[in-house]
C-alpha cells in the first residue's frame, strides 16, 4: 500500500503526471464545447424564427426581444436542470460504495490478534458452513478436510460448486457462518489478519497487474531481488520471453505511464501473477485456475515443474483440466457446496462418482478432438 501511494504521489508531481492532466483536461473540455455549439445553433434558429415572424408582421418588433429572452431563459433552465440531475445521479453512484463501507462491521485493528505462525503442520476445515449475505442457499455446507504441510491439493467441480468460495475462506476474505478453520488446532480468526495474509500467496481468476516496473509488479516493493525474480520466471518458462524482447526489470508493464512499456498477452500476465505469488515466499500458495490463459505446451511445462515451484510450500489450486490433478497429493471434489469425494487421482477413478464423471467427460472431448483432427 505504501509503495503504491508513494508511486502515484510522485507520478502526479512529475512531467508524466502533468502530461496526463493535460490530456484529461482536453477530454473534459470537449463536453462544454459540444454544449456551446448546440446552444448557439439553437439560438440562431430562434433568432431566425422570431425575425421571420416579425417580418411577416405576425408579432411586433418589441415582442421579438421578449420572446427571444424568454425562450433562452427557458432553455438555460432546462440545461441547468438536466446538468444538476446528472450530477445528483453521479454523486449518488459514487456515494453508494462508501455508504456500504460505513455499514460494514468494523474489524480488529492490526495490533490485535495472535502472531501468525512462522510455519504450520496442518490447516483444517472443521464442519464449515458459509453463505453470502442475502442468500438462503449455502455456498459451502458442512465441509471438512485437512491440508498437511508441503501437500499439494486440487479443488475440482462444476461452476458454482463452491471452489473459489472455499479458497477465499482460507484467505480470510470471508469468515465462516458456522464451523472453524484451524491452523495446528488454533482458530485462524484469532490470528492478526495482516500477519496471516503475509503467509499466503494467492492468484485469483480476476487478478490484475498494475502498470508499474516489472520488478515492482512481482515484488510489490521498491527494492527487489532481480536474480530471484529471474530464476522464478525461468521456472515458469519466461526466460525466452525476457531475452527475446530484451525485457529488463526496470521497464513498465503496459504503456499507461511509460512510452516504452511492455505489452503482454493474457498468458504472460498470468505467469507474472504466478511469479508474484511465488516471490512472496509464503507458507501457502493458492492458485485459482493458474493456467487458464496458457497454451497447452506452457501449461504442461508449468505442471511438469510444479514440484520445484511449490517446493517447501503447501499448495491449493483450482483447475477444470483434470489431467493436471495427477500431480496432486489429494483432490477435493465439490458439488453444490458440499465435499462429495476426496483422494488421489488414481483412488477417485476406481469408483463411480463425480470425479470419474468429470474425468470421463473430458477424456471423451479430448478423444473426439483428436479424431476430428485426424479426419
Amino acid at each position: 500500500k505504501n509503495y503504491l501511494c508513494g508511486f502515484f504521489d510522485n507520478l502526479w508531481t512529475s512531467s508524466i503526471g502533468y502530461t496526463l492532466w493535460q490530456k484529461l483536461g482536453k477530454e473534459k473540455a470537449k463536453i462544454p464545447c459540444v454544449t456551446v455549439v448546440c446552444n448557439e445553433v439553437l439560438n440562431i434558429f430562434i433568432y431566425a424564427l422570431a425575425i421571420g415572424k416579425a417580418y411577416a408582421k405576425e408579432i411586433s418588433i418589441g415582442n421579438v426581444v421578449v420572446y427571444i429572452n424568454s425562450i433562452q431563459s427557458f432553455i438555460q433552465s432546462i440545461v441547468a436542470l438536466v446538468g444538476v440531475g446528472g450530477e445528483i445521479i453521479g454523486h449518488g453512484a459514487l456515494m453508494k460504495p462508501f455508504l456500504e463501507l460505513l455499514d460494514m462491521k468494523e474489524e480488529l485493528t492490526e495490533e490485535k490478534g495472535r502472531i501468525a505462525p512462522l510455519d504450520f503442520q496442518k490447516l483444517t476445515f472443521d464442519h464449515v458452513y458459509f453463505r453470502y449475505p442475502g442468500q438462503e442457499q449455502w455456498a459451502l455446507k458442512d465441509v471438512s478436510f485437512t491440508l498437511k504441510k508441503n501437500q499439494r491439493m486440487a479443488l475440482v467441480g462444476e461452476n458454482g460448486a463452491g471452489k473459489s468460495t472455499l479458497i477465499k475462506l482460507i484467505c480470510r476474505l470471508y469468515e465462516p457462518n458456522r464451523g472453524v478453520i484451524k491452523i495446528d488446532g488454533i482458530d485462524v480468526q484469532k490470528f492478526n489478519k495482516r500477519q496471516y495474509w503475509d503467509k499466503i500467496g494467492a492468484v485469483f481468476q480476476d487478478f490484475s497487474l498494475p502498470a508499474l516496473e516489472l520488478g515492482n509488479v512481482i515484488s510489490c516493493k521498491n527494492n527487489f531481488d532481480e536474480q530471484k525474480q529471474r530464476a522464478i520466471l525461468q521456472k515458469l518458462g519466461m526466460d525466452t520471453w525476457l531475452s527475446k524482447l530484451g525485457v529488463t526489470f526496470d521497464r513498465c508493464v503496459y504503456n499507461d505511464f511509460s512510452d516504452n512499456g511492455i505489452e503482454i498477452s493474457g498468458g504472460e500476465s498470468q505467469k507474472i501473477a504466478i511469479a508474484r505469488a511465488i516471490y512472496k515466499d509464503a507458507l501457502l500458495l493458492i492458485l485459482d485456475e493458474p493456467t487458464a490463459a496458457l497454451d497447452p505446451i506452457s501449461e504442461a511445462s508449468i505442471y511438469r515443474d510444479f514440484h520445484e515451484i511449490c517446493k517447501d510450500k503447501s499448495c491449493v489450486f483450482i483447475s477444470h483440466r483434470l489431467y493436471s490433478c495427477k500431480i496432486c497429493d489429494v483432490i477435493l471434489v465439490l458439488d453444490n457446496g458440499q465435499l462429495v469425494q476426496q483422494g488421489t487421482h488414481e483412488e477417485l477413478l476406481r469408483y463411480a462418482g463425480k470425479y470419474k464423471e468429470l474425468w470421463d467427460s473430458q477424456v471423451g472431448l479430448y478423444s473426439e478432438t483428436k479424431r476430428n483432427e485426424k479426419e
